[in-house]
């Protein structure tokens, strides 16, 4: 019989660290995709300050066009 994955989920108080790195983030990729991308942004459980997380940056990037993508 095979052993089952670990599905232990770790949420994590609040670090104010997050902005930081997604801002750092956002930046490496607005300079990757150029005006492909109509904005980059934060979502998620890491955006919202002081809420308990886990500790995963969750970005959504907007596209002016998926022509070219598909």
């Amino acid at each position: 019989m095979s052993e089952q994955p670990d599905r232990t989920v770790e949420v994590v108080p609040y670090d104010p660290a997050w902005p930081v790195d997604f801002e750092a983030t956002r930046a490496a990729l607005a300079s990757a995709v150029g005006d492909v991308a109509a904005s980059i942004e934060h979502v998620g459980s890491t955006a919202v300050p002081g809420l308990a997380s886990k500790p995963t940056i969750d970005i959504l990037m907007v596209v002016v066009s998926i022509d070219g993508f598909l």
